[in-house]
């Protein structure tokens, strides 16, 4: 799965070694935790995304940490999931196979349970729109429609991403240029929005939840 928090797989294609970028979390300008994205590519040319987000929202925290590894051409290798929150913890992992993945969830330390997941008929699972500004520039008006598995519902999902083009946001009293790339759910309508830096790292993510938005900003130094 390509979780809420991961769609922006990317880091520099030229360099090998890990960089940490810092991002500030909020809803409705109101600060609700930190986090920071992990970006390595591999020695054998696969490129790894670790998140780790801490949130406070309504009284309520949350520890979020994934890693997500994909190939040079943005196929998915592996992902791994760790929800803390309320007392539980909920660990998931993925393999992607040669034709199907397998999943193994376990909640609270109890005994794993796994599932194999056929991958859909006629559809590549590969993701290209992580790699954008990565390993290659998109044109403006670039889409790339692609089909993600959902480990949440369990189910294989169309998306369409697009690169709308180049823009200037503002992050802290800091304007900077950044390029905007559009992730749409088409099963449910959910929008991600991605603006990146020109090597492909995210300034600010926007991430729908169930309540609200969920703004990523990077810390500007």
């Amino acid at each position: 799965m390509r979780t809420t928090f991961a769609i922006a797989l990317v880091w520099l294609a030229s360099q090998l070694g890990a960089t940490q970028a810092k991002y500030s979390l909020s809803i409705s300008g109101q600060s609700v935790g930190t986090g920071t994205l992990t970006y390595t590519k591999l020695s054998n040319g696969d490129y790894r995304l670790v998140v780790d987000l801490s949130l406070a929202i309504q009284g309520n925290s949350l520890r979020l940490q994934d890693e997500e590894v994909v190939d040079k051409s943005a196929r998915p290798i592996s992902s791994s999931v760790v929800q803390e929150a309320g007392g539980h913890k909920v660990e998931r992992k993925i393999a992607f196979g040669p034709k199907a993945l397998v999943r193994t969830d376990s909640v609270d330390g109890n005994a794993p349970q796994k599932k194999t997941v056929a991958y859909p008929k006629g559809k590549s699972i590969a993701q290209p729109s992580d790699l954008w500004f990565v390993t290659n520039k998109p044109a403006v008006g670039a889409v790339s429609m692609e089909t993600q598995y959902d480990s949440e519902s369990g189910s294989w999902q169309n998306h369409k991403n697009v690169f709308v083009g180049p823009t200037t946001i503002t992050i802290g009293n800091k304007k900077v240029k950044a390029n905007l790339i559009q992730d749409k759910n088409l099963a449910d309508g959910r929008l991600v929005r991605d603006w990146r830096d020109q090597h492909g790292i995210p300034f600010r993510m926007e991430l729908p939840i169930p309540n609200g938005i969920l703004q990523l900003d990077r810390v500007m130094n």
